[in-house]
């Protein structure tokens, strides 16, 4: 597999730390509230075939926040901002977990000339049916366990340290503490995107559960979903093989 590198970029002048490595079409890579951790093995598998950036948004982790950015829409800007000036002169592939997918389809919205299409994992910003666990009412072992199906089989996840999970939580509550981790708005938006698009969701996620699919499927114009058995809220940790292989073949086209 390929080693991704750690390193930082400037987006409009501001550091942003990355993970970045592999060769072929761009891949953007979009953290969920649980921030950026390097040595997931899903990553490494993606840089076999494509150029993997993976940046950490600003106020998670060690990427400074940005003043200006408090909704999910800012956030996005800033993505439209590196898209624009920093990452490609192409069309990129886009693939976003959590809050990270809520924060992908955001992006794909405001740059439909720049995403080529995208992956949403589990994506938060709607509601649905069935309503999930509140993360926000977990510590960082509660929600590990959590996360996955079956703690007892899950691969180990690369932990950030207890500072970063303080930074990623106090961000993450700015972004999308109320209403949480939705937006009333988000339909009318999502309406509007022509990227194609994958839905992949854990069957067994208990953060974001599995029947939230519909109503992204029933808003995007342009969509399919991949439901992974025996995988909770993080199908790319649980089922690395499974989870990349669905990638690469929706991004084949």
């Amino acid at each position: 597999m390929t080693t991704l590198t750690e390193t930082f970029i400037a987006v409009g002048g501001h550091p942003v730390r990355c993970l970045e490595g592999g060769l072929g079409p761009t891949l953007l890579f979009l953290h969920g509230m649980g921030g950026l951790r390097p040595g997931a093995p899903f990553l490494e598998l993606l840089a076999d075939r494509y150029r993997v950036v993976a940046p950490e948004h600003p106020g998670f982790g060690e990427t400074e926040p940005l003043a200006w950015i408090d909704t999910m829409v800012d956030l996005a800007t800033h993505y439209r901002r590196m898209l624009r000036e920093t990452l490609s002169e192409e069309a990129v592939f886009v693939v976003g977990h959590s809050l990270g997918g809520w924060l992908a389809a955001e992006v794909a919205f405001q740059n439909p000339d720049l995403v080529r299409r995208q992956v949403l994992v589990a994506p938060a910003g709607l509601r649905g049916a069935g309503e999930g666990i509140d993360p926000f009412g977990l510590n960082e072992e509660q929600m590990l366990v959590t996360a996955v199906a079956d703690p007892a089989t899950a691969p180990p996840s690369p932990k950030p340290s207890d500072a970063h999970v303080i930074r990623n939580r106090q961000m993450a509550a700015r972004l999308a503490w109320s209403p949480r981790l939705a937006d009333p708005k988000l339909p009318t938006r999502l309406s509007l995107v022509r990227t194609p698009t994958l839905l992949i969701w854990g069957a067994q996620d208990r953060i974001i559960p599995a029947d939230r699919a519909a109503a992204f499927q029933e808003h995007l114009p342009d969509v399919r979903l991949v439901t992974v058995e025996g995988a909770g809220h993080l199908p790319m940790l649980e089922a690395p093989e499974r989870f990349v292989s669905a990638v690469n073949e929706f991004f084949d086209g």
